[in-house]
């Protein structure tokens, strides 16, 4: 809660913000209702960047691993990571520069693609395994078949969704403006007081149950299912089962060592 206190506290100088209120101090850096398409790209590229590394994470994960299937030909490996940045400078093009979309680009991510869905034969192939499917093959293709379509739309949500971080520092100060203007409508100064610190706390109740949320789904969606697996050992911690025996252990280790003056500890007693 400190660490919410401190960021809300920082981004509160940076727009210029004192419990939604844009009139008291000036923006270090940016207001946000004031550059609304600013706040909403700069929210883009801070999640491509977060999206970029976690198939950095993947690809150190599964080099750890030497799982070549999935850090060198998987979704979220070197051949993602290259498919997903030729994208993002192909909408660039279109979209910034309003250019038109390379021929040679098509052809790469096209081969991309192939890459992917040819995933496990190639990998079992380049590491000399026997079998190249450790499934049917009819099996395997329909599945990566529908993976990479899967891949096509979620590299695009994915990125989308976090227009919603810019977004909720638009939300902030339109639920204070709201609040603000049924303040101003109050007759008198205590009303007028009241509205606005029951205001906040509304406020800051909503805000903080929809960040949460939100955060969590962010993280666990666009990030994590990059780079985390559920697979591996299950870690079981050393139980003592039976503490009798422990007793008869320390007091025949007491009774044998101690008296040959191999070591002079007294055990306490349990």
């Amino acid at each position: 809660m400190s660490r919410i206190g401190l960021s809300s506290t920082v981004f509160g100088f940076i727009y210029g913000s004192v419990f939604g209120s844009e009139e008291i101090l000036s923006p270090l850096i940016i207001r946000p209702m004031a550059n609304i398409n600013y706040m909403l790209v700069a929210a883009v590229v801070f999640g491509i960047v977060l999206i970029l590394s976690s198939y950095i994470y993947n690809i150190i994960n599964s080099s750890l691993e030497k799982n070549m299937e999935e850090g060198l030909f998987g979704r979220n490996g070197v051949v993602g990571l290259a498919f997903y940045l030729i994208l993002l400078y192909t909408i660039f093009r279109v979209v910034v520069t309003h250019s038109n979309i390379l021929p040679a680009l098509v052809y790469i991510m096209a081969g991309l693609l192939l890459l992917m869905l040819f995933k496990q034969p190639l990998s079992n192939k380049l590491t000399h395994t026997d079998k190249l499917y450790r499934e049917s093959p009819a099996n395997y293709y329909i599945e990566e078949g529908f993976g990479v379509i899967e891949t096509l739309l979620s590299m695009l949500s994915n990125t989308i969704s976090f227009l919603r971080v810019g977004a909720f520092a638009l939300n902030h100060v339109g639920l204070y403006i709201a609040f603000a203007t049924l303040a101003r409508m109050m007759s008198t100064s205590w009303g007028n007081l009241a509205v606005l610190v029951l205001g906040n706390i509304v406020i800051i109740t909503l805000e903080g149950l929809i960040v949460f949320i939100q955060a969590l789904r962010l993280e666990y969606y666009e990030l994590f299912t990059k780079y985390y697996r559920g697979d591996g050992i299950e870690y079981v911690p050393v139980k003592i089962k039976d503490v009798s025996s422990v007793v008869r252990g320390i007091s025949l280790y007491h009774k044998r060592i101690i008296p040959l003056g191999i070591a002079k500890y007294n055990f306490p007693t349990l």
